[in-house]
């Protein structure tokens, strides 16, 4: 499976909102989660560190007040390929603490309707993982 290619700050923000939400889905914020956020950030930006910029907004932004769609948009994802693996990276911070539960599952089908992602493909998705 392919890897998201974040280029910019904004975008490596968008992507920490969305897998923040993620984590908040369930109304519990584990530090297994902070961490895979933190990792699958870095991944995408092709990076050891995260920017002091982003690990700030990562660590002060508010859950509640995170708009996901607009997040997605920001994100400008091109192809299925990105798409795939945005959703990738918000299964394995949904399935960071081990369990995946219902608001869970329902917070992973909304953002792959965002991502205009059929059933199917999501259903491929999860096996993959």
């Amino acid at each position: 499976m392919g890897r998201m290619v974040i280029e910019t700050t904004e975008q490596a923000c968008a992507l920490a909102d969305i897998l923040l939400a993620a984590a908040h889905s369930d109304h519990v914020y584990e530090e297994v989660e902070a961490r895979t956020i933190e990792a699958a950030v870095r991944e995408a930006m092709g990076r050891e560190e995260l920017p002091a910029q982003v690990a700030k907004h990562i660590a002060d932004r508010d859950a509640g007040l995170i708009d996901v769609e607009a997040a997605v948009d920001a994100l400008g994802l091109q192809g299925l390929t990105q798409r795939r693996a945005l959703l990738c990276a918000v299964l394995r911070v949904l399935d960071a603490d081990g369990v995946v539960v219902d608001e869970e599952d329902a917070f992973l089908e909304e953002v792959a309707d965002m991502l205009d992602l059929p059933p199917e493909e999501l259903m491929v998705i999860e096996y993959e993982l």
